[in-house]
């Protein structure tokens, strides 16, 4: 059963934003994966092959290009790299509300020091690994617990 509730954007298509996105889209109708160019195209095609601990499954995720696209989104979960994360914090600034959960997803501290101009953040930590094989197309050990 999907909850209908809270708006999700994950921003980024890499192996942490796809497993995201494939787990959350499951439970969270609107999850959406913001993502560009080729994965982009794959994963609105096609979804997201998600695989491991024993599990292979295609899941239908939301993809969206632009965060115009969904209009006051609950929560952001920035699962992108440490260097791209200034950028799309100054882009995404005048585009979501002061009461826009951001969630930062990245190790280490200078996120806590570009991330604190928000109101709302949250720090996550990840306690898995996972990898891109092709756009759409990723792998992963341990999930845990995420609803």
């Amino acid at each position: 059963m999907k909850s209908t509730d809270s708006k999700i954007i994950i921003y980024g298509a890499g192996a942490i934003g796809c497993t995201l996105a494939a787990w959350l889209a499951e439970k969270h109708e609107h999850t959406y994966l913001l993502c560009r160019g080729e994965s982009a195209r794959t994963i609105r095609e096609k979804g997201i092959e998600i695989y491991g601990e024993g599990i292979s499954k295609n899941v239908s995720v939301k993809v969206i290009e632009s965060i115009d696209e969904v209009r006051n989104p609950d929560v952001i979960a920035l699962a992108v790299k440490n260097y791209s994360l200034h950028e799309i914090l100054k882009s995404l600034a005048p585009k979501i509300s002061s009461e826009t959960v951001l969630l930062g997803l990245q190790n280490g501290i200078l996120n806590q020091q570009i991330l604190s101009s928000h109101n709302n953040v949250l720090f996550g930590v990840l306690a898995y690994n996972a990898w891109i094989d092709k756009p759409g197309v990723v792998g992963f050990q341990h999930k845990g617990v995420l609803e």
